[in-house]
């Protein structure tokens, strides 16, 4: 029986771990993976047990993008179709980024909410060394990178490191080997602290109102969106819990965790 194309272990933190899991191809995507993780973004999405999820690749490498020896049927899920639902899921969403991560993979990386890299890890945008266009996809990479770095590394294809991608926006923190997890525990640990509801609430105002010009809608959304939440339950326990010094309610403990 082979391996599964994708891993997933929910913690009993609530934290949804995703791990492309075709390690001898360096996790490129054929459309087996991506039905498998547009499948289970679709859960995630809907299961109230899931408060964070991190996607991250099995093996040396994140992701080297699209498989272009797999067969690529009419109707088969894309990699837009995925940043779709990385970009529109309403939970917090971290990628782990270790070895390569090309193309496809850097696409997969805009649409999370923080990244994570390995300070060995490199990045490229090598699409037009083979002849092919990015797509669809480099619309969410031009948000996370900007035109002016897509425009560079896109027309030349050449590597660049993580700390190039910090610099660019695309990665938001940079960690040794032998601190990477340590990183992401501590990067996680802060999203758990944030109002499950009210987290999901900002994050699809920003979403809706980040890449706009400030006018009076988006003023006047956010401002209903405060009034909104203060007068949440929410609120009421987050203010309680500054106030006495604790952690609040929705905060989960530390534990084991289950593997599916």
């Amino acid at each position: 029986m082979s391996a599964p194309k994708l891993l997933k272990q929910l913690s009993s933190r609530h934290i949804l771990t995703l791990t492309l899991n075709r390690p001898e191809v360096g996790n490129a995507c054929d459309p087996g993976l991506l039905t498998a993780l547009a499948a289970a973004l679709d859960e995630a999405a809907v299961d109230a047990s899931v408060r964070v999820v991190i996607l991250r690749g099995a093996g040396k490498h994140f992701c080297t993008g699209a498989d272009i020896s797999a067969t690529w049927f009419d109707g088969a899920i894309r990699f837009p179709q995925i940043c779709k639902r990385l970009d529109d899921i309403a939970k917090p969403v971290v990628a782990v980024i270790q070895g390569s991560c090309i193309g496809g993979g850097i696409a997969l990386a805009a649409c999370c909410d923080s990244v994570v890299a390995e300070d060995a890890a490199f990045f490229a945008l090598p699409e037009l060394r083979i002849g092919i266009a990015p797509g669809a996809l480099i619309l969410y990479v031009l948000r996370a990178m900007g035109a002016r770095a897509v425009r560079h590394y896109l027309l030349t294809g050449e590597r660049f490191p993580a700390a190039v991608a910090q610099q660019c926006g695309l990665v938001h923190v940079v960690a040794s080997q032998s601190d990477l997890e340590a990183q992401v525990a501590k990067l996680v640990d802060g999203f758990l602290l944030g109002a499950p509801h009210a987290s999901a609430k900002v994050k699809a105002a920003l979403k809706k109102y980040g890449d706009t010009m400030i006018g009076d809608d988006a003023i006047n959304a956010m401002e209903a969106l405060f009034r909104e939440q203060s007068g949440s339950a929410e609120a009421s326990e987050g203010r309680a819990s500054f106030r006495e010094k604790r952690r609040p309610n929705w905060y989960p403990p530390e534990s084991g965790a289950k593997t599916e």
